[in-house]
């Protein structure tokens, strides 16, 4: 089957059933973008705050372009395995909410991030189009609903880095396919997404440094010319114009990972540098790799199915053989790809070639990081394997495209005509994703969320501190340290700075820590039934909800007459 040019696209566009794909096609974006919708009004309804992780991550983000600039990302649960710490491999998981962390409504960074996920969507839709014709589009669509309701909608809108990085990672994917096609012109936006996801999780550098790669190469493959001047067999050469999209690319890059290499290089070690050695430790089970890989790629799939166990029931799921059914039908799944890839590369159909490539890549990253996880560090793999859900997604979408491409149904082919019938087809595609997102998950955040009385506490807080003070955070007995994480963030953007102590997980980092200096005052969470700090003045009284009832919690200002706690 002949590849089309750009030419014969531009002409398709410009006759009447191009016109009626572009329609579909706006219809199908439209539609693709009410996920992160739906999922952003809920959870500004629940009365939403940063907490926990976010809180944190909204502190690094208001620190952006100031002399507090971030260099790298989030705290890595590595840090303890390898007694020092790590982190993701970059900051660029802040500058989207840079402005939102400071100013503007506290759920500003929802509307941030269900912008982000959503116009990745919608350029991955539009990326699917180009190369397979509306069908993909819709097959697109509709797998990136329902893996995003699998995965729980409120991701889409979350700031946490582990959900962050996932629909960038799909729209990277895309990228890499129409690389592959010889689409150099989108390589600049190619390394900017492919750098997004590297940096904002660890766990997906794996997986978009062989995409971006695999992506590149076969662009310059296909791009390439070869000439036969007089006394050389050949000579391979880029065509006129791949000199600007490369230029720009590195342009790119090195906006994107100046300030990692700065601090690889101003330290020793390096956070790549410890990152590149890895965890210590016996790596997990190759039988938890292969029940991890038939969960996302099995029958039935976790993109449709939504394999989301509560925690307390994952170690007896992960160390349970896979069923039968989903095993042999993973085994079925690859190895149906590699078939497929590799008729098509006899054949040298690179329009298939090239999606297979980058599948089989992405669930050979998935079996390295599950593999390379230390066994007692098998938990993480609850959030750190997210993106396999994808994974699997993809997975399906390219094994359908590469059987229609195979057996040549003209009725889907790229650029046929459509009729009424491709019209019917995707507007019950597109009430099905509405459908999904509607009619998911309502949960704003699962696992006992506290966001209101994490508002009460930061509200009275912000009444007791004075901007440009220093004011230490400390939480004791019962106080959920996701809540002294949420009153840190508070503090910081009431213009004061919050010291916190980097002992449970929830630190800014260390420009955060006690440095020996004096407070303003001394924020303390603490249980009423613990002595009150002399002193202190209460100014909140709160009950957080906790697996084994309410918990009451008692915030207090007081001075800081003690040793320095700043």
């Amino acid at each position: 089957m002949r590849e089309r040019g750009d030419g014969e696209l531009e002409a398709e566009d410009a006759s009447p059933s191009g016109r009626r794909d572009r329609r579909r096609l706006l219809l199908i974006s439209v539609c693709v973008a009410v996920p992160s919708i739906v999922a952003a009004v809920r959870v500004i309804r629940a009365d939403w705050v940063p907490i926990g992780d976010q809180a944190i991550i909204s502190i690094r983000a208001a620190d952006v372009l100031t002399g507090r600039t971030p260099r790298l990302g989030q705290l890595s649960t590595v840090s303890a395995e390898v007694g020092e710490t790590t982190r993701s491999p970059g900051p660029m998981g802040y500058w989207p909410f840079a402005v939102t962390a400071r100013w503007g409504p506290l759920w500003g960074t929802v509307v941030v991030a269900a912008a982000l996920s959503a116009s990745a969507m919608v350029a991955s839709v539009r990326l699917a189009a180009r190369r397979g014709g509306v069908g993909l589009a819709l097959a697109l669509a509709l797998g990136l609903a329902l893996s995003s309701r699998a995965l729980n909608p409120g991701g889409l809108v979350s700031t946490w880095n582990p959900a962050l990085g996932l629909i960038p990672l799909v729209l990277l994917v895309l990228l890499a396919w129409s690389l592959g096609m010889g689409e150099l012109r989108l390589l600049p936006v190619a390394v900017l997404v492919a750098s997004f996801c590297a940096q904002v999780h660890t766990v997906l550098a794996v997986a978009a440094l062989p995409v971006l790669a695999i992506g590149l190469v076969a662009g310059l493959l296909a791009t390439a010319r070869a000439d036969r001047p007089a006394g050389l067999r050949h000579r391979l050469r880029l065509p006129p114009g791949s000199a600007r999209p490369l230029l720009g690319a590195v342009v790119v890059g090195v906006v994107c990972w100046a300030l990692p290499v700065l601090d690889e290089i101003t330290s020793d070690p390096g956070n790549l540098t410890l990152l590149a050695r890895g965890a210590p430790g016996e790596p997990s089970t190759w039988s938890l790799v292969g029940r991890l890989l038939a969960d996302v790629l099995g029958v039935p799939p976790a993109f449709v199915g939504g394999d989301v166990l509560p925690d307390e029931q994952v170690e007896s799921v992960f160390f349970r053989p896979a069923p039968t059914t989903a095993a042999l039908t993973s085994v079925a799944v690859i190895g149906a790809l590699a078939v497929l890839g590799l008729r098509a590369a006899r054949r040298r159909e690179r329009e298939v070639v090239v999606p297979v490539l980058l599948v089989l890549a992405l669930v050979g990253a998935g079996a390295a990081v599950a593999r390379a996880t230390p066994g007692r560090l098998f938990l993480t793999l609850t959030y750190t394997a997210w993106w396999l859900v994808l994974v699997g997604m993809l997975a399906w979408l390219v094994l359908g495209w590469a059987a229609v491409r195979a057996v040549d149904v003209v009725a889907l082919r790229p650029g046929a005509r459509s009729g009424r019938g491709g019209a019917l087809v995707t507007a019950v595609g597109c009430v099905a994703i509405v459908a999904i997102a509607v009619l998911g998950p309502s949960e704003a955040e699962p696992d006992l969320p506290i966001h209101a009385e994490a508002r009460a506490v930061g509200d009275a807080v912000v009444r007791a501190v004075d901007a440009g003070g220093r004011y230490y955070v400390v939480g004791h007995g019962r106080a959920p340290s996701e809540l002294v994480a949420a009153t840190a963030y508070r503090i910081r953007r009431a213009g004061a700075r919050p010291v916190v102590a980097g002992n449970d997980g929830f630190s800014p980092g260390p420009r955060y820590f006690p440095k020996g200096k004096r407070c303003t005052a001394v924020v303390t969470l603490s249980s009423p039934s613990s002595g009150m700090p002399r002193g202190s003045e209460v100014i909140a009284r709160i009950d957080v909800p906790t697996r084994d009832g309410p918990s009451a919690v008692r915030v207090t200002v007081g001075p800081d007459d003690g040793p320095p706690s700043c």
